[in-house]
């Protein structure tokens, strides 16, 4: 817990969280207290015991909300549709971007766990050398621990800080390209608002392709055709069948950024 607490303090490490380093460099070096001792097999399960742990504390203490502490993003300062709309978009670029990172990370460990590190590729050696070593990331450890120039273990007990820095590697990546996410989806926020707006409207379209409507709401729709559900429309919608009341029914599409 001494080494995790460590991370957040030092200059080469802790800006990569903002909202602790923020919040460090404000108020100045946190005390803190053992709360619990746990004991472990191995250092694998140590380390998921202290994972799970720190998450279970980032939810009590709601630190993930996005306007303040864990992971501090600037753009959520309210709440409001237009807000939900571009958090919305955050968040599915985070999820597609999770994916590629858990890839690319996790592919890395396993050749190295595995003592495959001759089928590394040189996408894969080059993030080891660019974002561990030339990062400093744990640099002092990883140096003892792995050979820049063939990557092979010294020691399988080191298995611990490889682990430890391709986590932090990979929460660096995470969290940089995060910021690029966010000025992306600031700078681009009529054009992905609209496109929100957009996805929900519905087209009536006639038997010659011609838009004949728009509806906005459901209610609109049933008002339009003195019906309680528009259940068959969505149907067509949904690809289930071909048209509804004499007509064809689609979302009104837009172009992606």
């Amino acid at each position: 817990m001494g080494a995790r607490h460590k991370e957040h303090l030092n200059p080469s490490t802790g800006p990569a969280n903002s909202g602790f380093w923020e919040a460090y460099q404000t108020l100045g070096e946190p005390t803190w207290e053992i709360l619990e001792v746990v004991d472990a097999e191995d250092v694998t399960t140590l380390v998921d015991l202290l994972n799970s742990k720190e998450t279970a504390y980032i939810v009590e203490a709601n630190a993930t909300d996005p306007r303040y502490g864990y992971n501090k993003r600037e753009i959520a300062t309210t709440y409001s549709p237009d807000s939900a709309i571009l958090q919305k978009r955050i968040r599915e670029e985070l999820q597609k971007l999770e994916a590629e990172a858990s890839i690319r990370f996790q592919s890395v460990l396993q050749k190295i766990e595995a003592g495959d590190q001759a089928s590394l590729t040189e996408k894969e050696k080059a993030f080891i050398r660019e974002s561990l070593f030339q990062n400093n990331i744990f640099d002092n450890a990883l140096r003892e621990t792995l050979n820049p120039d063939d990557f092979s273990l010294r020691d399988g007990g080191d298995l611990f800080w490889l682990e430890e820095a391709l986590d932090f590697a990979s929460f660096v990546y995470k969290e940089e390209r995060e910021e690029e996410i966010c000025r992306f989806v600031e700078e681009n926020a009529d054009q992905i608002l609209r496109e929100g707006k957009e996805g929900k409207i519905i087209q009536q379209i006639d038997k010659d392709g011609n838009i004949v409507r728009e509806y906005v709401t459901k209610a609109e729709i049933c008002e339009a055709f003195n019906i309680i559900r528009i259940d068959n429309i969505t149907n067509v919608l949904k690809g289930k069948q071909k048209s509804a009341y004499g007509f064809f029914w689609r979302y009104k599409p837009f172009n992606t950024i």
